[in-house]
């Protein structure tokens, strides 16, 4: 993502979600030099993000990029880190955390509910994401080194 978003401004590397006061980048961390991908989960939480998914499929690859977070005095307290595969989960279980929320508005307090989706537009959602993280993945490969 690139330029400005809830009004403040993010570097270009971010991928963003953002509602109800809440901003999550993702990080696919699959082919990307290791210390590229710290920097820009160092770079998300600097901007005030307040969460980072750090998505790939290597289980020994987290613990490389905890220990060079670490390493570079950088807290993961704020960082989740999960396998493309469990992504459906988490979009849910966000969804059910950002689904009902009571704000203010004009002085009224305003209760929110958001219908949910089908089973099968959830279907849709999670096919894409994981068309796009697949297209991610291949772009990077085709890049020279």
């Amino acid at each position: 993502m690139d330029g400005q978003q809830g009004g403040r401004r993010y570097p270009p590397s971010i991928v963003l979600v953002e509602g109800q006061s809440i901003t999550i980048a993702f990080e696919i961390a699959d082919s990307s030099p290791l210390d590229q991908e710290v920097r820009n989960i160092e770079k998300a939480l600097n901007c005030g993000i307040d969460s980072v998914v750090v998505i790939s499929d290597s289980s020994p690859h987290f613990a490389e990029i905890q220990q060079a977070a670490k390493a570079r005095g950088i807290s993961i307290e704020k960082v989740t880190f999960m396998e493309s595969d469990s992504i459906g989960g988490y979009f849910a279980s966000l969804g059910a955390t950002l689904a009902s929320y009571e704000t203010t508005s004009r002085g009224y307090r305003v209760r929110v509910h958001q219908a949910g989706m089908s089973e099968r537009e959830r279907e849709e959602r999670l096919a894409a994401i994981h068309r796009a993280i697949a297209e991610h993945q291949k772009d990077n490969q085709l890049k020279p080194e």
